[in-house]
């Protein structure tokens, strides 16, 4: 099991009931997950957020474990998933993360507080024009030694050149 530090509590705010122990004292583990480089998108970082803090002791633990449950997906078999999307009105592909497990995937571009997306993974694929040869995925063991050998979220195999990853023009696109 994992552990989050003090910095990222303020984060949780909205559970801040679930995070106090009996003693009135907050939760206080001190591992942070990995900082992301620049260019990445929010989802690598949020997918690797969920999947390490359904992985803590305590509070903070259960509470992504009963969210996963509510969704029919096993925390330990979940598989973080890298792969490419295309964007549905500009037609650009962009290097993209989800959460796949039991036939659902879970898609948290914006937070890892709500997901943007829930459903069936064919669904997923059809309406982002994944295609699976080109997705990649990783275990928990397999998330733990990228992330130590890479320092960051992800991706973490080279994309194509034509494949966008973080800022695009003057904004940013964040999900397909």
């Amino acid at each position: 099991m994992r552990s989050v530090s003090l910095r990222h509590l303020g984060r949780l705010a909205v559970w801040l009931p679930l995070l106090l122990l009996g003693d009135g004292s907050p939760v206080a583990p001190s591992t942070p997950p990995p900082p992301k480089p620049e260019a990445c998108g929010h989802c690598y970082d949020n997918t690797l957020k969920v999947l390490v803090y359904a992985g803590i002791e305590g509070p903070i633990g259960d509470l992504y474990r009963r969210r996963f449950a509510v969704v029919g997906i096993d925390p330990t078999e979940a598989m973080l998933v890298h792969g490419i999307a295309t964007h549905r009105r500009e037609e650009f592909r962009f290097g993209h993360a989800w959460i796949e497990g039991n036939g659902i995937v879970i898609d948290l571009t914006k937070s890892h507080e709500r997901p943007d997306w829930i459903g069936p993974k064919a669904e997923y694929y059809r309406m982002g024009r994944i295609v699976e040869a080109e997705c990649r995925r990783y275990s928990l063991a397999e998330i733990e030694q990228h992330v130590q050998a890479h320092g960051h979220a992800g991706p973490w195999q080279p994309l194509p050149d034509s494949v966008h990853l973080g800022p695009r023009g003057p904004g940013r696109y964040d999900g397909p």
